[in-house]
């Protein structure tokens, strides 16, 4: 269901507005003139050396926006040695990870597109990606070099690899190409000028449930969006966050520039595993911000947890990714008070959460359209725009949406129609 109540019961100021059965959000600002979201991101980083970017669950390191920077400009600088121009797709194959911001970093830095894969993937979903994709550059971990070298010869491709871990193979390795470029070229580095907003800048899978995931063709627009201030509206007056979802997913790209924007240290873990692993995290370094999966919210529920996150530093949880029931989360709200547990709804097609939860929403809901957004619900048959508590198929229109799916122009043609409205499935009410 989404919210068709137009203001803010806390602010009495409008969120959005109904016209013709359209829900519009509110109007982005845009506070940067340039288009290239590396390059907010790189101000940002140089603006606040000190200040502590991430923290790694397991062991306790940490890395300071300097450092961050530093690694993420020689990276790109070496890139650029190596011939990696604007346009070219960089790969990037690894679940969560440390340094997994660093190449992606440093391809919108320097204009290359970045496609990003699991780690370990099966030999026929690494031969669509590489296929799909078609990288001038690999970065991955040592436990896939078997699986990506077969794929490599039976497309007949040569791409070079890069692998984060420590190796001793012939494959270069991470650390070494970061420490091949000098104090002075870290210095003297410019990120790339993007003259169209909508550049690409990011390639990221669909979910693969009706077959082999599309690669969703995401723009520097698009991501500029998610660093848009009107998105951390659910970060304002904290300081640590932490994503149960490694960079396969958009939710990791939301969280991570809401936490780049509002100055937020995220806490780094493991993804795809249980409540309980979390729970720890989320106690031991105090987080206050928890994107978390719908599933973990059910198995918080399903093994009798919800009063141990009483005694946790949590603000405020925002989950999303699949259908919960009203009474699960009727009862979380119950028993979890101080706490804001607000529901989203979002997908690697809009790029974006495209409506959540605030205050006062009815459980079970997905809450008010997001900023930067419009949303329709029309008639399948006739592709009328339908009212308030009609099922139907969910347009959406944002800034953010995807650009088209890379190299598949029959999906494109199917997903977004002639005046570049964006079309899924949902119920409205």
């Amino acid at each position: 269901m989404i919210n068709t109540r137009t203001e803010d019961e806390n602010k009495n100021e409008p969120i959005f507005e109904i016209k013709n059965n359209i829900l519009i959000g509110k109007e982005l600002k845009y506070p940067e003139k340039c288009n290239n979201i590396g390059e907010i991101v790189f101000e940002i980083f140089k603006s606040k050396p000190d200040f502590i970017g991430q923290i790694e669950a397991a062991c306790g390191r940490r890395a300071t926006y300097k450092e961050m920077l530093e690694k993420s400009v020689k990276c790109a600088t070496w890139l650029r040695k190596k011939g990696i121009k604007p346009g070219d797709t960089v790969a990037v194959c690894c679940s969560s990870y440390f340094d997994d911001y660093v190449p992606f970093l440093a391809c919108l830095y320097i204009g290359a597109p970045c496609a990003i894969e699991y780690q370990n993937l099966p030999a026929r979903s690494f031969r669509h990606f590489l296929s799909t994709t078609r990288p001038k550059l690999i970065f991955l971990h040592n436990s896939d070099i078997k699986t990506f070298t077969t794929a490599q010869k039976e497309l007949n491709i040569n791409v070079r690899k890069v692998v984060f871990d420590e190796w001793s193979g012939e494959e270069e390795s991470f650390n070494e190409i970061l420490s091949t470029s000098t104090t002075s070229e870290v210095e003297k580095f410019r990120c790339e000028q993007i003259v169209n907003p909508k550049a690409l800048a990011l390639l990221l899978g669909t979910s693969g449930s009706t077959g082999l995931p599309k690669m969703a063709e995401l723009s520097h627009l698009s991501l500029k969006t998610l660093i848009d201030p009107a998105y951390i509206d659910y970060a304002l007056n904290l300081s640590t966050c932490m994503c149960a979802a490694s960079m396969r997913w958009i939710i990791y790209f939301l969280s991570f520039f809401i936490a780049v924007r509002g100055n937020l240290t995220r806490i780094i873990a493991e993804d795809k595993r249980e409540i309980t692993y979390y729970y720890n995290i989320i106690k031991k370094y105090r987080v206050e911000l928890y994107f978390a999966d719908s599933s973990q919210m059910k198995e918080m529920y399903k093994f009798g947890l919800i009063e141990n996150f009483q005694g946790t530093d949590l603000k405020c949880i925002l989950f999303g990714g699949s259908p919960i029931s009203r009474d699960i989360h009727r009862m979380l709200i119950d028993q979890l008070p101080r706490i804001n547990i607000f529901q989203a709804y979002g997908s690697t097609d809009a790029a974006n959460i495209i409506s959540a939860q605030k205050r006062g929403c009815k459980p079970g809901s997905c809450g008010y359209v997001r900023p930067g957004t419009k949303i329709k619900i029309t008639c399948r048959e006739t592709g009328c725009a339908l009212g308030p508590n009609k099922e139907g198929e969910i347009c959406i229109m944002s800034p953010a949406q995807l650009n088209g799916y890379f190299n598949n122009l029959e999906a494109t043609s199917k997903a977004i129609d002639s005046e570049g409205t964006c079309r899924e499935e949902i119920k409205s009410g």
